[in-house]
């Protein structure tokens, strides 16, 4: 279950003055209603008394300290809960509904809601209002060193964004590919020495099938707030490769997270890749507390059923590709292998 931010801020950083916001942006609330509906909402007790009545066919989780706050009865699809605490708000969520990643639960508002969840939400869903009014409450710093613009749609006075982390090892900043990274996952694509083995599934085709396989990373990235990252060394920003885990639909409907992991050939051995997959699964735990992750590895590939492996994967299957080459496959549930 993905936890997601969604506010409209100003150029100034503010988001209202405490009882209202000053803008009045039709399309922003017609897609707050859209993302929102049939979601659960988290928001504190002032922000949900200026709203003046319970969203629509959405749950509202209601943050307050005041003990003797009453959520009126729920209606249909519309209902009011009550928590004390920001943890406890998102336990409500996740308990009453679930924790696949199709589900979200959304962050929105006031300021302190928002500053105290900015190290457990998984995304921002941001438009920016080309304003820089007045205002009391502001929305937290978005430190381009933490938080990636997946997405940005300009709509003249606003804009529609998407930010996702990057995240970090002890040695490694990774972080979310897309067509800007074009040149550097070309040389992954393009090096004989890695497609050799496998040139049905690495080698590029052309020019815009490097575009198209980013660009479909980047929709990842942006649907679930994961997907596959650019794996750079934090000291120096050199490229090593790239890796991370993709969300995939299976032919009986089932979903689930595929491990994947490529370094430069002469990066290999340094003990990057365990560092990777470790991260991965530590994401996947946040956004899908019930996924499978699974990995397809040739038999020749000693190297990557030892990582599989390591990560706590068991091998359950042998299987012919689609190009009738055989491979294994190796599967874990998140909430089981390896913290």
């Amino acid at each position: 279950m993905q936890i997601v931010s969604i506010a409209a801020v100003a150029e100034n950083m503010v988001i209202g003055d405490g009882k209202d916001v000053p803008w009045r942006i039709q399309s922003d609330w017609d897609r707050f209603r859209e993302l929102t509906t049939d979601n659960f909402v988290i928001m504190g007790r002032s922000t949900y008394e200026s709203i003046g009545r319970p969203l629509p066919n959405r749950t509202t989780v209601v943050v307050t300290r005041n003990e003797a706050f009453e959520a009126p009865p729920a209606q249909g699809k519309t209902r009011v809960l009550v928590a004390h605490s920001i943890d406890e708000a998102i336990r409500t969520a996740r308990t009453s509904r679930g924790s696949m990643a199709d589900d979200i639960i959304y962050i929105a508002g006031g300021g302190q809601i928002y500053a105290q969840t900015m190290d457990k939400v998984d995304a921002l869903d941001i438009t920016w209002v080309k304003q820089t009014p007045e205002g009391s409450v502001h929305f937290p710093e978005i430190d381009e060193n933490t938080w990636f613009q997946i997405r940005r749609e300009e709509h003249g006075t606003h804009d529609f964004t998407k930010y996702v982390p990057i995240s970090h090892t002890e040695r490694l900043t990774l972080i979310p590919g897309t067509v800007n990274d074009v040149d550097d996952w070309k040389r992954i694509w393009e090096d004989e020495r890695i497609w050799e083995h496998d040139p049905e599934r690495i080698k590029l085709k052309d020019e815009q099938d490097a575009t198209d396989r980013l660009q479909a990373v980047t929709r990842g990235w942006d649907e679930n707030s994961l997907d596959l990252w650019t794996i750079r060394l934090t000291e120096t920003a050199e490229f090593l490769g790239i890796g991370g885990v993709q969300r995939v639909t299976l032919e009986n409907g089932d979903k689930v997270w595929m491990l994947r992991f490529q370094l430069l050939p002469e990066k290999q051995g340094n003990g990057y890749t365990p560092e990777m997959i470790s991260k991965a699964l530590e994401r996947v735990r946040q956004v899908d507390r019930e996924a499978r992750v699974r990995l397809l590895i040739r038999p020749k590939n000693a190297k990557s059923i030892a990582l599989a492996e390591e990560a706590g994967l068991k091998r359950v299957e042998e299987r012919q590709d689609a190009i009738g080459k055989t491979v294994y496959l190796y599967q874990g549930w998140v909430r089981q292998i390896s913290q």
